[in-house]
């Protein structure tokens, strides 16, 4: 598994240039990678099924969209549950079947990006995982976000492995 971060740098990465396109300065990230024994269609029907998030993402412990809809797709709102017990609203966002999963979560002064970038590497698929901090707040959150966020990668990509390689 390697690991990527940067602190208001973001010019490296698909997934960061979105960003910084738009104008954000006061980003950071951080991302990891793996490589998985399985398809993308795999993948992406595990990412897509929402409300079982909390079976591979072991920091979820309710997840599900808002409205009933037939599949996922960018926009789609839902709500998550994490460990706190507080409930926050969620934005399935730059969804590209195969390819690219994510969503944002609001909070105070900061937008949190979770994404997965999926790549088809002919055995399997390389697999990053990344979680971009934007907003006013964001250096802020950094201190004391950095190795939770750092730790809930790489459970979630090593439970993912596990889920998906499981089923050879």
């Amino acid at each position: 598994m390697s690991d990527t971060n940067y602190l208001l740098e973001p010019s490296k990465g698909l997934s960061a240039q979105t960003f910084c396109s738009s104008g954000i300065s006061s980003m950071w990230y951080l991302s990891k990678k793996i490589d998985i024994a399985a398809t993308p269609d795999e993948l992406w029907a595990i990412l897509t099924n929402i409300s079982q998030w909390p079976t591979w993402n072991p920091e979820i412990s309710r997840s599900y969209l808002v409205l009933p809809q037939k599949g996922c797709r960018s926009s789609a709102k839902g709500l998550v549950n994490f460990g706190d017990d507080k409930t926050y609203k969620f934005y399935l966002k730059d969804l590209e079947r195969n390819k690219y999963f994510g969503y944002e979560i609001h909070y105070t002064g900061c937008t949190v990006h979770t994404f997965y970038e999926i790549e088809d590497n002919g055995a399997g698929i390389d697999l990053e995982a990344g979680i971009i901090f934007t907003g006013w707040a964001a250096p802020l959150y950094r201190p004391f976000m950095y190795e939770k966020c750092n730790q809930k990668l790489s459970a979630v990509l090593k439970t993912l492995k596990s889920k998906l390689e499981i089923l050879l």
